[in-house]
């Protein structure tokens, strides 16, 4: 992938959040996973694929296995705390940058999005050429109708089987 496709993966992770506070001038726990998905690739983008446009085409950190005595895949720290400083600072332009742009886009977009908004609670569910028509500005067909049961059908919700339960003696069960 190339670096400008992870970014734009970035600032998409990113959109859920920058939505919260367009919309409600509030943020929540909500993007928590987002957030995480967004920040893991910016690092990765940084110490393993030689993307940083501070630190240049270099890979940090050495993975080692160590699945033997109950140790996860591990991260030798192959770089100095001036490097782990530069990292971080490369992540927090990365994640800014990104965020921006996510703000930037919806912000154009806020019709776009407010359309989306409307038939995805009208519809529960949108496939992605169902999104793309309605960016394009197109009606969506309506949805077909569940059918209605007829007067002399009785609908009865269906009902959990009973467990059966052994009868009450007084008596300790036995070992096979």
């Amino acid at each position: 992938m190339s670096r400008s496709e992870l970014l734009e993966r970035i600032a998409v992770f990113l959109g859920g959040r920058v939505s919260e506070e367009l919309t409600f001038q509030e943020i929540s726990t909500g993007a928590a996973d987002d957030l995480k998905k967004a920040t893991e690739l910016a690092r990765r983008m940084v110490t393993d694929f030689g993307m940083s446009q501070a630190l240049g085409p270099i890979s940090l950190g050495r993975k080692s296995e160590q699945p033997f005595l109950g140790r996860d895949l591990m991260e030798d720290r192959n770089y100095s705390e001036q490097v782990a400083s530069a990292i971080d600072k490369e992540l927090s332009t990365i994640i800014e940058d990104c965020y921006e742009r996510a703000k930037a886009l919806l912000t154009e977009h806020t019709d776009d999005v407010r359309r989306v908004v409307e038939v995805v609670l009208a519809r529960e569910t949108l496939s992605g050429d169902e999104i793309r028509a309605i960016m394009r500005g197109e009606e969506l067909p309506p949805v077909p109708a569940a059918p209605e049961p007829h007067a002399d059908e009785k609908v009865t919700p269906p009902q959990p089987e009973a467990e059966e339960k052994p009868p009450v003696t007084g008596e300790q069960p036995q070992p096979a």
